[in-house]
Formats: structure tokens, sequence, C-alpha cells
């Protein structure tokens, strides 16, 4: 056993305060000093962890871009605290322990006491439900063992050779696979009580796929032969509570799909359902080979519904798993899809299945295709017809967790559909609230605020609108407006970590959230110039916890409601992590931990809001950062980044350093002396390039109105669609002395006429229907739209140097586009230098990159912008 009692940030505390009270002795002796690159090290990102079930403990997690990670684990009365280097995540057990695992040690903490016991060789863990035993997998040379222990390290149980192992939903019971000598065995350990070991079944093939019944009676698993790769599976449920085990062997069974067998993958997910009478799983046709080309030749025919591409790596529908349904008690079984109908989902009930076919109205060019939807009845396998050709793109279908509706957006209204009466109505219409916005630079597409969930027994289903929470009544639409938004622009949320139960994907059906306003809902809120804070709407009444000009997230109830984890942050103030005792009329806040605290030793910039007018008189808002150390009596070089709507980011604290994946970090420009500029663009249907031009010309003659900018310069720089937006600009404008340009489009006709995600995807929807490109006609009817915004059509016009950047295998944006514009500016004589790193995608993920792509952008506008010297990279090759 090991002890440890540091309490090392009430010691940082300390050290912190002395400095602080020295540096004010000091008066004039010590100064700020500004942000260096060696420094950048200092800077850590805070995230949260947990919190106990009565609030006394947090735990939370800091982290260096180096990569040395501390799980804490806080006391948040007397601040006691517990430090985990390399730890990846916290589990409180009860009021009194908290366990994690970190570099293969598992650390159980006594909350009370302070001792620490810790278990080398630990590949993962987890805690019973009732919370007195904990459940250990380790490693013992290539054999893994399953040991249980109750928490005050007396041991139950030492299994070895586990190959598999699962925990029920309850927490109450665990099953696992042991094998010996080619001999496997399936057992239940339950851990309530006396500890009972059940063995469940046994045989010389291996076991697979174990999933459990919700409330832990039951549970299923496959085998197979071993070697086979398909034929000869059977399908097993144990009834835990019957002690009896049910066999579904294809041969056995009547009705079994002739020349399909129980699929031998982990493809399909496994599912029994909640009264255990139902269990779902996959079959596969052995007989029908993969279709494939004689030869080396690909075959790309106009007429097939889905390009080569794309049929060639999901091999559909020839080829795939099908989805089926089992009956123990019945020995039955309804195969579920199949080629007609091969893509599905479960109700919450799982009395039905929603099925389609999401290739029949293919070819087609649009984002997302339209759906015939049927409905089939699981006990009697009859089919009705559900919709016609809906549309993908209007937020799709949604179940509820009793499993009686269906909720779905139609035509600007909420529609739900009564499966057991085949009954659609407009659960909306009577509702004097607009649930849908539309957006003029998306075709006027209608697209909804969307539905956080349900109550449990689906009495009623809660709806946004623009501001506020709706609680809509199934029987007959009442509607009561939970929150009182719409009066102060302030937009309520559901936040989803109050939940009751979280939302499930049944195959493809999502069965939404439970919520429950008696247990208390969290609500997230943000209003007007980005101010945010959390609420509890309990009873349907509304309670504040906290609302400022600040960026608050990551909001956590501890088990009983009482207390409340969150961070606050703001450009110049790093995040801080506040726990909240809550009551019915007031909350009590208490300080747990303070990031970042040695920025008090540093100038930093700041942020605010400005306003100006944009595109067709539109009123717009943008961020501009301030220098750190500025002085208002001096002007400053500027840098632009741009990409549709930024300026919700007017609160983020951003650290120094070179993790940014385009190469751009604001607080390192700031404290080099640039203001940094993020305005918002408000879009034309057909004019992406001039809504652009236009919208960042109006906010950069608003700054240097402001008289703090230096009008001769400012530089730009964007990234993928902010790339094209970017290369458009300096094509009509020389208001910029430089440009960054990463990813970016450049050739419109090009682009349309290419592939995407891995050569599987047409671009044409990005263009045609909703899409960022926003052109809303296909290219052969209206070339010239097309040609009028390719910024490589007028690079003629370009006075303005250009550094662009791509990755040598992105698959969004080819690298190609700048490869296009770098032989432009090359046969145009133009001032443009290109950057290619091999092996990175549409952004830099490799560490090394990313450094010297910040390094190489700083540089080129430290030249540009701040005469600084021409850095050797930049100098001519040959």
């Amino acid at each position: 056993m090991i002890r440890y009692d540091l309490k090392i940030e009430q010691r940082l505390f300390f050290i912190s305060f002395l400095l602080f009270a020295t540096c004010s002795l000091w008066g004039q002796v010590r100064q700020k000093k500004i942000v260096k690159e060696e420094v950048y090290h200092l800077w850590h990102s805070l995230s949260l962890d947990n919190i106990s079930e009565n609030g006394n403990w947090v735990s939370y997690k800091v982290h260096y871009d180096g990569g040395k990670d501390t799980l804490f684990l806080k006391n948040t009365k007397n601040k006691t605290c517990y430090n985990f280097p390399q730890a990846h995540y916290g589990t409180f057990c009860g009021k009194n322990y908290f366990g994690c695992l970190a570099g293969g040690v598992f650390y159980l903490t006594n909350l009370n006491t302070g001792a620490i016991v810790a278990t080398k060789e630990v590949l993962s863990y987890t805690f019973s439900g009732d919370t007195k035993y904990v459940l250990l997998v380790t490693q013992s040379g290539n054999t893994q063992n399953l040991v249980i222990s109750d928490l005050k390290g007396n041991r139950l149980y030492s299994i070895g050779n586990i190959k598999y192992w699962l925990m029920d939903p309850t927490g109450k019971s665990v099953s696992y696979v042991w094998e010996n000598d080619g001999n496997y065995q399936i057992s239940i350990i339950k851990l309530e009580k006396n500890h009972w070991r059940i063995q469940v079944a046994k045989g010389s093939s291996p076991y697979n796929n174990m999933a459990w019944q919700t409330n832990g009676e039951g549970i299923s698993f496959t085998q197979y032969p071993s070697g086979t790769a398909s034929g000869g599976g059977a399908v097993y449920y144990y009834n835990v509570k019957g002690a009896k085990l049910y066999a579904m062997v294809p041969d056995d069974v009547p009705g079994f799909p002739k020349e399909y067998a129980v699929a031998n993958t982990n493809e399909t997910q496994l599912l029994v359902s909640d009264n255990g009478q139902r269990i779902f799983f996959g079959i596969k046709n052995t007989k029908v080979p993969l279709k494939k080309d004689t030869q080396d030749v690909q075959v790309w025919n106009v007429a097939d519904r889905i390009i080569y591409p794309a049929f060639s790596q999901t091999q559909l529908p020839t080829g795939r798993e099908e989805l089926a349904v089992w009956f123990p008690m019945e020995n039955r079984i309804c195969q579920i899809t199949d080629e007609a109908l091969p893509s599905t989902g479960i109700t919450a009930d799982f009395k039905y299945a929603v099925s389609c076919d999401p290739y029949k109205y293919e070819p087609q060019f649009q984002a997302y295709a339209p759906r015939d939807y049927q409905v089939i009845n699981l006990e009697s396998g009859s089919k009705k017809h559900l919709l016609t050709a809906y549309p993908g793109a209007e937020g799709g279908l949604s179940f509820s967790p009793g499993g009686k509706f269906m909720l779905y957006p139609k035509a600007s209204n909420w529609y739900l559909y009564d499966f057991k009466n085949n009954k659609h109505w407009n659960i909306s219409k009577k509702v004097n609230a607009v649930f849908f916005k539309t957006d003029p630079t998306f075709l006027d597409q209608a697209v909804p605020y969307g539905s956080p969930g349900w109550d449990q027994e689906d009495n009623y289903v809660l709806l946004y609108d623009e501001f506020d929470i709706w609680k809509i009544a199934t029987a007959d639409g009442t509607a009561i407006r939970l929150t009182k938004g719409r009066e102060k622009n302030q937009a309520f949320r559901i936040s989803p970590v109050s939940a009751k139960r979280r939302e499930v994907r049944y195959y493809n059906n999502v069965v939404k959230a439970v919520y429950d306003s008696d247990d208390g809902i969290l609500l997230e809120s943000k209003g007007q110039n980005y101010s945010s804070g959390y609420y509890v709407l309990k009873e349907n009444t509304l309670v504040k916890i906290i609302d400022e000009d600040k960026r608050i997230t990551n909001g956590k109830f501890s088990q009983d409601n009482s207390t409340m984890m969150f961070t606050t942050e703001d450009y110049d103030e790093p995040a801080l992590l506040w726990v909240a005792k809550l009551s019915k009329s007031h909350s009590t806040f208490f300080k747990v931990y303070q990031s970042n605290v040695h920025q008090q030793n540093f100038y930093w910039g700041r942020s605010s809001l400005i306003k100006y007018t944009g595109f067709n008189g539109k009123a717009l808002s943008g961020i501009l950062f301030y220098p750190a150390d500025y002085t208002p009596s001096k002007s400053y070089p500027m840098i632009v980044h741009i990409y549709e709507k930024q300026s919700n980011s007017l609160h983020m604290y951003r650290n120094p350093g070179f993790t940014n994946e385009e190469g751009f970090n604001i607080s390192n420009l700031t404290s080099m002396g640039y203001l940094v500029l993020l305005p918002d663009i408000e879009y034309e249907m057909g004019k992406p390039g001039e809504s652009a031009k236009a919208c960042v010309l109006a906010a950069v003659q608003k700054v240097v109105s402001m008289g703090v900018a230096q009008e001769n310069n400012i530089g730009i720089i964007g990234h993928s669609f902010g790339g094209f937006e970017t290369n458009y600009i300096i094509t009509q404008s020389n208001i910029f002395k430089t440009a960054v340009a990463g990813g970016a489009i450049n050739d419109l006709t090009s682009w349309y006429l290419s592939l995407s995600i891995s050569k599987s995807q047409l671009q044409f929807w990005r263009f045609e229907s909703p899409g960022n490109m926003r052109m809303g006609k296909s290219l052969f009817n209206d070339r010239q739209l097309f040609f009028a915004n390719s910024p490589i059509l007028q690079a003629n016009k370009i006075q303005t140097p250009l550094l662009s950047w791509s990755g040598t295998e992105d698959i969004t944006v080819q690298a190609t586009q700048s490869i296009e514009m770098f032989l432009a500016m090359k046969r145009l004589n133009k001032n443009h230098i290109l950057l290619l790193y091999p092996g990175e995608d549409h952004s830099i993920l490799n560490e090394s990159n990313k450094f010297d792509l910040a390094k190489k952008i700083e540089s080129w506008f430290g030249y540009y912008l701040k005469s600084e010297p021409l850095p050797n990279w930049m100098e001519i090759n040959n």
C-alpha cells in the first residue's frame, strides 16, 4: 500500500501568492514580460473529468503540448489534492473511493483516509453498480486475467485466460469467456450476495459478441466453429433468472433463410430487447460471391446507381450482412433487411423496424438522397408504407424512448407517427412558435432548431425554437414554453449531461434522450454578445446558476444534484474551474483550480466585438484581438483570418503554441505585436466570392477607421473555404499587403468535377444544394458563374504576395487545387510560394509539420508586415 498526501496545488498557490506579493513590493523593479516561443511550454489546457456523487470531490486533467498530462483529484472543501501523472480518466465509486488508470497502474484512492493502493499491469477497470467491488483486467505475459476484489483489497476471484468480458448495464453481474487448450467456457459472476459463479455454456469453439439485456436478466452471445469464415454459427440467449439457455442453430429453426448463416463478424451489433424475447443479430449469404472485375480494369458506368469507387468500398448490396431477429421462446426468426431494404433501425420497444433503400433514388446529385421508408412489424413480419421520397437533408428521423412514436420534420413543421395506430399528425401546427430557420444562402432550406428528447413514457416531446424550449404533449399537442429567452434574445438549450437516459442508437434509428424536469434539467444559455451561463429547470421553474460575459462550459451535476462543476474563461482569462453548491434561492461558488496562473507575469492581449455593415447592408460582428502590451497611441500591423462566421469565439481562451492544424495561433500573433481580426461573413447565393470580399473589406475599414491598424500593413489568411475566400479577395482588391491560403479551392470547375472522401463522394452537392460553395446551380447551367468565382481564372489580377500550403493526401480539397494555382502564378510570374506536406490530409496533424507550418507563416507575415529579414526558406532554391 502506498500512501499519498500531496497537496501540490496548495503549495503552488502559496508560491504564486508570494511571487505576486513580491511583485507588488518591487513595484517598477519587476515588469511583465512579452510571451515568446521559449515559454510556450508553460501553458496547459484544462479539461474536466468527474465529480463525486455528493460534490465534495472533483477530478480534472491538465494537458501540456509535450504530452505531460496529469489527472488531479481535489477536495472542494479543504483543498486536499492528489495527482496522477499520465492518467487518462477517473471514476468515483460512491462517496468514499476514486479510481484511475495511469501507465498500466490502477490507483484506488480512499477519499476518507487518503490511502492509495496501486496495482500494476492493469489494462482496464470498472466498479460494480453497488460500489462495493472493483474489476480489473490485468496482463501476465500474453494472458489476460479478470480480478474481482472488494474495495478493501480482499480478492474474490482471479480468472486467467480471459478472452472477453462484459459488465451488465446494472453493474450487478459480469460475464466472461475463458479459454484453456482449445476449450471455451462462458460464465457469469453475480456480484451481489454470495458472488455466485454460473457456467452458461462450454465447448470447443470460441464464443463472441456478448450483449446484455438492459436489466441484467439475460445475455446473448454467438459461437462459430474454429477457423470457419462463414456457416455453422449459432446464437444463444441465457435467461439468468430462469437459469435457462436457448440456442438458435440455423438448421433447427423453421424459416431460417436458405444459403444464409450467422455472420461471423462484429459488423452487425448483437442486441437484446428489454424483455429478452427478441435477439437481433447479423446473417450473411454464404453462396453469393462479391461482385469483382475479372481483370484490373475498372468499369465506370454512368448508369450505375453508385460510382465505381464508392461501390467497390461498400460492396453493396451483394456481400453485405443482413439483420434478423430471433424469438428464443418461440424458436423462430424474422429477416429484417434484404437487398430491397438494406438499411434499417429498431424502435425503442423493439416491436418495429423502420427500413429503406438508401440507393433507390441514385444517381442523384444532392448531399443526401431522398428515401422511401417502410415500417416492419417484427411480430408478424408485415410491412406498411411510411414515407415517400423523404429528403435526408431535413434533419432525419428520431424515435421516442418508449417506442410509441417517430418524430420527423417536414415542410417547416414537426410530425409524429404513431406506430400502433398507423397515424401521422402535425404536432407543431397549433404552437405559436417558429421551429425552423431558413437561410437564403442555403436555397431557403428549412432547417429545424432541433429536438433534444422526451419524457420516459412518451407523454411529451421537447422542441427548440430559436430561443426557447417547448414541451409538447403527444396526446393533443398542448404546448408549454419552458423558458423565456425570446424576450431577452437569449437562447436556452438542454445540456446532455442532465439526461436521465442518454441518446442511443439502435442500428440506424436514433432514440432520443430522456429528461425529467422533476429531477432538474441543466440548461445552457447563450445571450447577446456571446454571454453564456447555466440554469436549472425544475418543475417548470427556471433558476439561474451563473450567467456572465464569458465562455462558461463543461457543466456537470453531482449524482445527488446538490453540486455542479463548470469552467469560465475569456480571451484574457485562462480557464477557471468552479464548484457551485446549489439551492432554490441562490448558489454558492468555490474556486477549485485556476489554470495558467503564470499568465499574470506576461503581457496579454484582449478581445472586443466590433460592428460593421456587410454585404447588402447586413449588420455583422467581428472579433478584434489587441496586441499584448497594447498602447492606445500606437497603430499596429493586422492579420485578418477568415472563414464564414467566427464571432461566437469571442470569449475563448487560446494558449500560445504550435498545435494549430492550420498554422494559425492568435495568441502567438498578439504577443508578436499584431492586431488579429476575425470578421463574420454573410453570403448571397451565387456570389460566395463577392460576399466574402464585401464583408471582409467592410470589417477591415471599420478597424482602420478606429485608428489602431496600420493601413499599409494588413495581411489575410484562410484555410479550406477560407482559403478560397482569401484567394478570391486578392484577385479583386490590393488592400492586403500579403496573403496565406491553406487547402484552398482555386478552380471551381475542376473541383466541381472531382471526388472527395477516398474518391467516393461526388462534389456536386457542395455547389448545387446547401453547401458552403453556395452556387445554387450546376456548372452546366451557368458556366460563367463558376468562372467568375474561380480565383485561378483571375490570377492575372493578383498583386499580393501569396503563400499557399496543402497536404499531399488531402481527400477534401485535393492538393492539385493548390498546385494549379502555383502553376498559374508561375506562368504569370507572380510572387508566390507553395508548401506541400507529404502524407498530410486537409489539416496538418504531424507535430513537426505543425511547427514548421506555423513558423513559416509567422516569418512570412513578419517579412511583409513588419519588415523583418527575409527567412532562409523564402530564398530562391535554384
